[in-house]
């Protein structure tokens, strides 16, 4: 599940950054547009990072007293890992 967020999130990362550089750009071609077309996508990753920075942080952690495994009694086997 986890594996298949991060596919979903870099692919939509990646679709607003090239809306931004075309958004920056519509109907112009020189240097000058290019250049501020980047500089503005690299200011809203910018933005976007440090938000994730300041917003890691608070996310949940783990636990800090794992619950314990109960042993298995003589005789049984031992629960499998999962």
């Amino acid at each position: 599940m986890l594996y298949n967020l991060n596919q979903l999130g870099g692919a939509l990362g990646v679709a607003v950054v090239a809306l931004i550089l075309a958004a920056s750009g519509v109907g112009k071609s020189s240097a000058e547009v290019a250049i501020g077309a980047f500089r503005n996508a690299y200011w809203f990753l910018l933005g976007v990072t440090l938000v994730i920075l300041v917003a890691t942080p608070l996310l949940p952690g783990r636990p800090e007293h794992p619950v314990p495994v109960p042993a298995a009694a003589p005789g049984e086997s031992a629960p499998a890992d999962t």
